[in-house]
């Protein structure tokens, strides 16, 4: 049986993004998703509460009855929430952006977190410190909150949206060694943003790829397809 990951979203437009990646660069992964977008909107105005950490504990309970070998919460701002739930479900629980994170630290010391959410930025950020201290490393963190930008995608401007977080990458560029997305439906900017950036911005669809690529492999006894560095999206108007 393939190696089964369990997906676990609260937006709609993150299903289609990742399901894309994954068909593309994992073909010899089984997946299914789970969607509740009002755990999103929940966890946003009222925080990490003991009734959204059980409501998302169910969720990966869910996973774990339905077979999979592993599940992962696609939404930046539930990632604290894992470690949590991981103590009652007994299959592994990725965190999205611990590759990412992994993979920015390699790039240096002074990164940059964008984002339109506070929550998803701050759990970014905090992932960041867990990283860095698991590794021993000096870690000087800025943030970059773009709020307007979420504003403009509200009203359907996405032209809008994708300027100005081009705008701050440039406004960054000069303080950070890379820079890194927060959240997942940010993806599809990642072209524009490298094309202006004079650093490196990663998002954490590709270093993700990776890691369930490798896991995947190592409980797969035939051979299965090695994968080469992920293009995490071919448009950057497909917000």
């Amino acid at each position: 049986m393939p190696y089964t990951i369990a997906l676990i979203h609260t937006r709609l437009r993150t299903v289609d993004l990742l399901n894309r990646e994954f068909s593309i660069h994992l073909p010899h992964v089984r997946k299914f998703n789970i969607l509740d977008e009002t755990i999103f909107y929940e966890a946003i105005q009222n925080g990490l509460t003991p009734r959204v950490l059980r409501r998302l504990n169910q969720h990966f309970l869910w996973a774990e009855q339905m077979k999979a070998d592993t599940a992962l919460c696609t939404t930046s701002a539930l990632e604290p929430a894992v470690s949590v739930c991981q103590k009652f479900v007994h299959i592994p629980l990725l965190r999205l952006n611990e590759p990412m994170c992994e993979r920015a630290l390699a790039a240096g010391h002074r990164i940059c977190v964008l984002g339109t959410l506070h929550p998803a930025i701050a759990a970014v950020a905090s992932c960041l410190q867990d990283v860095a201290a698991r590794r021993g490393h000096t870690l000087h963190v800025i943030t970059k909150y773009v709020p307007e930008a979420a504003e403009q995608l509200d009203m359907g401007d996405w032209d809008m949206h994708n300027r100005l977080f081009i705008q701050s990458i440039r406004e960054v560029s000069g303080q950070c060694d890379v820079a890194i997305i927060a959240q997942v439906s940010l993806l599809p900017l990642l072209p524009a943003l490298n094309a202006v950036a004079e650093i490196p911005v990663l998002g954490s669809a590709e270093p993700l790829i990776q890691q369930i690529n490798r896991l995947a492999r190592s409980r797969t006894p035939t051979p299965i397809p090695r994968i080469t560095q992920a293009n995490e999206s071919a448009e950057a108007t497909a917000v």
